[in-house]
C-alpha cells in the first residue's frame, strides 16, 4: 500500500519461491520447519511464502477484497503478544482455522504435504504461471475480469498511479 515493493518485483520473488519451495518439495510446512537446523531453511521460507499468498488469495477471494491475510496477522499478534508461552503452530493454526475458506491450505500444505497447486488461485487473482526453460514467472493475465482487477488491486497493482496521483 505504501509503493516500497513494486508490484513486479513481488510476482518475481513469488515466482522465485515456487521454483525453490513450490515444484520441487511435497513436505508440509511443519515437516519443514522441523528439518530447518538440517538445511530446509529455504525451502521453508520459499514454500511459507507462497502458502501466505495463496492465503491472502483465498481470503481476498471470499470476502470481495474485506479481508487479506493482514487481518489475520494482526489477530494473531493481538491474542498472543503478550501472557504465558505456547506452541507457535498450534496457536497459528487455531487462528488460521477459524476462516473456513483457509482450511482447504491448512491441510495441504502446512498440517500435511503435497504437490503444490495454485493455478486456479492465481486464475482468481488475474495471474498466471508460465514455465519456461524450468523457470516460473507470474503475470498478469491480458484481459483481467473486473474481479480480478478487484483482487490484483488489493495486491498492489498499478499502486503508483495512486500514490503519483496519476488517473489514466
Amino acid at each position: 500500500a505504501v509503493n516500497r515493493i513494486r508490484f513486479d518485483d513481488m510476482l518475481e520473488t513469488l515466482s522465485r519461491a515456487y521454483d525453490i519451495g513450490g515444484a520441487r518439495s511435497e513436505a508440509s510446512l511443519i515437516e519443514l520447519s522441523r528439518r530447518r537446523w538440517m538445511g530446509a531453511n529455504t525451502q521453508i521460507y520459499a514454500r511459507g511464502m507462497l502458502v501466505a499468498f495463496l492465503c491472502d488469495l483465498a481470503l481476498l477471494e471470499a470476502s470481495r477484497g474485506k479481508k487479506s491475510v493482514e487481518n489475520v496477522s494482526r489477530k494473531i499478534f493481538e491474542r498472543h503478544r503478550s501472557g504465558p508461552p505456547q506452541n507457535a503452530n498450534e496457536a497459528i493454526l487455531e487462528i488460521i482455522r477459524s476462516h473456513s475458506e483457509l482450511r482447504p491450505l491448512i491441510d495441504r500444505y502446512i498440517t500435511a504435504g503435497g504437490p503444490f497447486e495454485w493455478r486456479s488461485f492465481l486464475r482468481s487473482a488475474g495471474l498466471e504461471a508460465v514455465t519456461k526453460d524450468q523457470l516460473t514467472r507470474l503475470k498478469v493475465v491480458d484481459a483481467p475480469s473486473g474481479r480480478q482487477k478487484q483482487i490484483l488491486e488489493k495486491l498492489g497493482y498499478n499502486n503508483w498511479r495512486k500514490l503519483s496521483g496519476s488517473r489514466r
